[in-house]
């Protein structure tokens, strides 16, 4: 350790030489990024699908495919949940109308962009294990 004159002698530095190697070393171990690791052949599988299906709008936003599993368990019936939740939902805005307010607004949002889409009744009569109700909170 010795002192450093940085500022033309007015308050001298102290200043540490010793293990700055050491300390470089710990450094750049610690900020390497880390090693890709295999990807099993499903993560390689749906890696090939984005690859080969995404797109990019005029806007400058991509567009997905979700890679679902083929042979994948039924997700059940969720509408009963899904109401439960809507209607939870619709007596606490009641309570607020400014975060009534907000919600519709933010909700006309998505039906704007076409996030949002009303359930067509052809839809609603599909089999419980070819349908899903996202429960709304």
């Amino acid at each position: 350790m010795g002192e450093t004159d940085v500022n033309g002698g007015e308050d001298p530095v102290s200043a540490f030489t010793y293990g700055v190697d050491f300390d470089l070393t710990r450094f750049w171990k610690e900020e390497e990024a880390p090693t890709q690791e295999k990807l099993s052949p499903e993560e390689r599988e749906v890696e090939e699908r984005f690859a080969l299906t995404y797109t990019q709008t005029d806007e400058g936003k991509f567009v997905v495919e979700l890679p679902f599993v083929p042979e994948h368990k039924p997700l059940g019936e969720s509408r009963s949940q899904a109401l439960r939740r809507i209607f939870q939902l619709e007596r606490r805005l009641e309570r607020d109308p400014a975060k009534k307010e907000l919600y519709h607004k933010a909700t006309q949002g998505y039906i704007d962009e076409g996030h949002l889409v009303e359930l067509k009744l052809s839809n609603a009569d599909l089999p419980v294990d070819k349908k899903f109700y996202l429960p709304h909170h």
